[in-house]
């Protein structure tokens, strides 16, 4: 598998963005297609209405995936918007179909619906603005931070209706980041804290839950390293971005941006299987290849 990655990297972008967008390309139609089938026998297995199966889609959804080596609906759902940057970087080269590339888009929004990743249907939308628009870079800027802070708070602001379960793991890291908020618990820390008594008491609940990370990546930050090692890591992003330039690719600014959304509900630095696919997208997006940088 890593012998197949490197050799991706080593290729020139267009040869290795076009084989993983076509690999997503079937890897969604065939998901689409279990996803459709599952829902045409929903009623004759389950004696329930298909707008029922939208209900509980959590459970639904994951026996649509349950087949796969790994079936995390929003971390496959992301996989699939990275190629999605990469779909529209190789159509404005014109090195991809319009046609391919609108069958792309068109099967990864129903594989994101099907799975009910709510964020990814997000995430879907700021990339087709993107995508679409002819902005300015701070014009850009300015747009994706207002946009970010806007959801962020909308979804701050409701996640003990919409989601009871991260709101229980956000309350009792918040608890436990007041104690320690500058320089945190250590990493790795989390498991121990999210069923730590007194944290769990404090945030007003009886009971912990069966998670050993809060399900949101700045939660998980604030409550490893602190504010000063968060800001740290930022401010190192944002150098390394100016330094090497990077800030100017569109792809690279954009995935940066999903990967924002994707850590308000999941701790995606905290498993093995996404952080290994994480760097390997970095990689390639980072690649040189000058006939298919894509200059804002």
């Amino acid at each position: 598998l890593f012998a197949i990655v490197s050799l991706l990297i080593a290729l020139p972008k267009r040869y290795s963005y076009r084989q993983f967008v076509y690999f997503m390309l079937v890897f969604n139609a065939l998901m689409v297609s279990a996803g459709v089938t599952f829902l045409l026998w929903f009623h004759e297995f389950y004696a329930l209405d298909a707008l029922d199966y939208f209900k509980d889609i959590k459970i639904y959804s994951g026996l649509v995936r349950d087949w796969l080596y790994y079936n995390h609906a929003a971390f496959l759902s992301f996989f699939g918007l990275s190629g999605m940057l990469f779909a529209h970087a190789l159509y404005q080269k014109r090195r991809l179909g319009k046609k391919v590339l609108y069958v792309y888009d068109s099967l990864l929004l129903l594989f994101i619906v099907l799975m009910g990743s709510r964020v990814c249907l997000v995430i879907y939308g700021v990339f087709l603005l993107n995508l679409l628009t002819q902005w300015k870079y701070k014009r850009r800027v300015i747009m994706n931070s207002l946009l970010f802070i806007s959801i962020s708070t909308i979804l701050l602001y409701n996640i003990k209706k919409t989601d009871p379960t991260r709101y229980q793991l956000w309350s009792i890291s918040w608890e436990a980041i007041k104690e320690k908020p500058w320089f945190g618990y250590g990493l790795g820390s989390s498991d121990k804290i999210l069923h730590d008594s007194q944290f769990i008491g404090d945030a007003g609940f009886t009971s912990d839950l069966d998670f050993n990370h809060p399900h949101n990546q700045f939660i998980s930050f604030l409550l490893e390293i602190g504010a000063l090692g968060t800001l740290a890591i930022i401010m190192i992003v944002v150098y390394w971005l100016y330094k090497t330039e990077q800030h100017k690719n569109k792809i690279m600014v954009l995935f940066l941006v999903g990967l924002g959304y994707i850590f308000l509900t999941e701790s995606i630095l905290e498993t093995s299987k996404p952080l290994y696919i994480i760097c390997f997208l970095f990689l390639l997006i980072t690649n040189e290849d000058k006939k298919l940088n894509i200059k804002n």
